[in-house]
């Protein structure tokens, strides 16, 4: 009996241990992306690329004297993304041995039972701002002095991301 319970316990294990989590296919929650460049046909303009789980309201470029320049144009586009529909049951295979000399082989099979999991949704919004430089000439002496802020807000949560514009062309 203590033999067949073994292998059996073994199997088990290894289909529990064989789980993938069932996480988002879409980099986690709370992922967030930024990048600043200059425009190939326009080197006076900064575009700002944001991936967030809120949308980007509001893009200023602040100069060295406190003048800002607010973004001429902000898109937004909202993605949402599901998960595979919660935990699902899943096989494993596996090999044992023991010092007698005998090598057994065995399948597992794996039910969820007390899983919290239901299908989960991940919402981000890609949104692309573009500022225009009011001083190109003062931009290029003192580029690292001036700030790109950028306000995320969707109603209920408001941020804001502050960065260094990017190096001139």
């Amino acid at each position: 009996m203590r033999r067949t319970i073994l292998p059996i316990f073994a199997m088990l294990l290894l289909a529990a241990c064989s789980s993938n989590g069932g996480g988002s296919g879409y980099g986690g929650t709370g992922t967030s992306y930024t990048d600043a460049h200059f425009l190939k046909d326009d080197p006076t303009v900064i575009e700002l690329k944001v991936r967030d789980p809120l949308p980007v309201t509001q893009v200023v470029l602040i100069d060295p004297t406190g003048a800002k320049t607010e973004a001429y144009d902000i898109e937004r586009d909202r993605q949402t993304y599901r998960s595979g529909g919660g935990p699902r049951p899943n096989v494993g295979v596996g090999v044992f041995g023991g010092s007698s000399g005998r090598i057994g082989t065995g399948v597992g099979i794996g039910f969820p039972i007390f899983s919290g999991q239901s299908g989960a949704t991940n919402t981000v919004v890609d949104s692309t701002a573009k500022v225009k430089i009011s001083n190109p000439v003062l931009y290029r002496s003192t580029w690292q002095n001036w700030k790109l802020r950028a306000e995320l807000d969707d109603g209920r949560t408001k941020r804001t991301i502050e960065m260094v514009p990017p190096k001139p062309l």
